[in-house]
């Protein structure tokens, strides 16, 4: 079980529920972001094959505590 800590809207800790929690009520929670780019400004990103969105170049949550 993947377990979130979910903050209010100023940033304030509330406590932790699971992913799937926090996702369906649409909580705040943190996530990391890496872009990877090149010097001339291009940017890379990943696409995810069962959705074919783009996505960061590398990205994920930041578990409890």
């Amino acid at each position: 079980m993947e377990y979130l800590d979910y903050y209010d809207e100023d940033g304030n800790y509330l406590g932790y529920k699971t992913r799937d929690e926090v996702h369906k009520e649409g909580l705040w929670h943190n996530t990391v972001h890496c872009w990877l780019y090149e010097m001339d400004g291009s940017v890379y990103f990943q696409i995810r094959s069962s959705s074919h969105k783009f996505y960061t170049t590398a990205s994920g949550h930041v578990l409890k505590g």
